[in-house]
């Protein structure tokens, strides 16, 4: 409790270890341990962090209103330093916002995260959101950009892939059916499920 911080790296691991029932009780006790504490930036960054994390058990139950509410609130307490966080936070929002039917606004969301996984090197984030940017421009029937995304999704996971990568193999068979190239379309489908 005098360190509350540890409250927040606990919550943070139990949700990264899937034990998501125990989460909300660390991120409470947290929020009592910085209960009346001058609102400096450190304890800002927490309470953007305990948001974050709160967004994250929202994607899990699919409470696209959650995501985004504890999301945009993140954002606005995070300290710009707290790169990986806003990152993961960022992709969060795009997948609330494509939910929703949102394209537009996932979209950037999806190029935003994308930035920042560049300057910061987070590829697992980069993967899923150059993978959901995918989705997108396929669903806007862009299919050459589609597959630029796709493309670069496989360049991403390495070789041999990570079966994160599966989601750009079917996007790719996707794409490539839909311009009737088929035989590859059907490489791209068995590349997949080997992958699965």
């Amino acid at each position: 409790n005098a360190h509350p911080s540890l409250w927040v790296m606990y919550a943070s691991a139990l949700s990264m270890t899937g034990q998501n029932s125990q989460v909300e009780s660390a991120l409470t006790a947290a929020e009592r341990a910085i209960y009346g504490l001058p609102e400096d930036d450190s304890i800002r960054n927490l309470i953007g962090h305990i948001a974050a994390i709160r967004g994250l058990l929202a994607a899990t139950q699919h409470d696209v209103q959650g995501i985004i509410q504890y999301s945009q609130k993140a954002l606005d307490y995070l300290h710009e330093s707290s790169t990986a966080v806003r990152t993961a936070t960022t992709w969060k929002l795009g997948l609330a916002y494509q939910m929703q039917g949102q394209r537009a606004a996932a979209r950037q969301a999806y190029q935003e995260a994308i930035a920042m996984c560049e300057a910061s090197g987070n590829v697992f984030i980069n993967v899923v959101a150059t993978t959901g940017l995918g989705i997108i421009y396929e669903c806007d029937t862009q299919l050459a950009d589609a597959e630029t995304c796709y493309s670069r999704v496989l360049d991403l996971a390495g070789d041999p892939p990570r079966p994160t990568a599966c989601e750009a193999y079917i996007g790719l068979a996707r794409t490539y059916y839909a311009q009737n190239k088929l035989t590859r379309a059907e490489n791209y489908a068995q590349t997949r499920l080997a992958l699965g």
